[in-house]
């Protein structure tokens, strides 16, 4: 943030000719905003985070009705990776395709 902070304030004063008495509260209205910035990435982040799990969740229900309903086989255990394969299909569908609305 610091870095972001300096160099946009750097250029603000030299594009604006900005005198030093307004500087101090140009500085504190400048911080404020990159932490209001900084925080709502970070909100972002997770919301995309719940929503990579939330559809995970949901590809992982899917298949384990696709395999209890015998239609593609149960790999636990096993070297087959159909169960997987499956699953990480479904994921990448329904994340491509936007599908899953909370």
């Amino acid at each position: 943030m610091q870095e972001k902070y300096q160099t946009l304030l750097n250029q603000l004063i030299k594009w604006y000719h900005i005198e030093q008495e307004d500087l101090k509260d140009l500085k504190w209205y400048l911080e404020s905003q990159l932490r209001q910035i900084e925080l709502r990435e970070t909100e972002l982040k997770q919301e995309q985070d719940l929503q990579e799990d939330f559809i995970r969740d949901i590809a992982i229900t899917i298949t384990d009705k696709l395999v209890e309903n015998k239609i593609i086989p149960n790999c636990m255990d096993t070297d087959n990776e159909t169960e997987f394969e499956t699953q990480d299909i479904i994921h990448d569908y329904l994340k491509q395709y936007n599908l899953i609305k909370k």
